[in-house]
């Protein structure tokens, strides 16, 4: 039989699904919870899955998930995860822009064109930023 340390190296730290942090504090940490019978493996390795399930159900990019030395630091295992499904992101509420007219292409703009000398300073703008002139 393999002790809390072995499981630890063997099963515990490649199940956790961001490796990282502190892997010897971790590793006492867990073997200090287990000798104190304050935990299980399997209650551990039950938290990890649900841990995943949580990331994945969540869609948590990796920069937040907990590294495995800082779950394991912070007894993660006593943690709580929510892994009910989500609940529909709710449409913004407040105030609804109307689409501008130059945008439709289907409707013709209103006010927006330029006067004939309006265009012609800009054709003369343009030029001279593209070195023509």
């Amino acid at each position: 039989m393999i002790g809390p340390a072995e499981e630890f190296v063997s099963e515990l730290w490649p199940a956790y699904p961001r490796k990282g942090g502190n892997f010897a504090q971790a590793q006492q940490t867990y073997v200090q919870a287990v000798t104190s019978g304050e935990t299980t493996k399997a209650a551990v390795l039950a938290k990890i899955a649900e841990y995943k399930a949580y990331i994945a159900l969540n869609h948590v990019q990796t920069g937040f998930i907990k590294t495995a030395g800082n779950w394991f630091e912070g007894h993660g295992w006593m943690s709580e995860y929510d892994t009910s499904k989500p609940a529909k992101l709710q449409e913004p509420s407040g105030r609804q822009e109307a689409t501008p007219g130059w945008l439709n292409a289907d409707q013709p703009a209103t006010g927006d064109e330029l006067s004939p000398d309006e265009e012609a300073e800009l054709a003369e703008r343009m030029a001279k930023l593209k070195g023509d002139a």
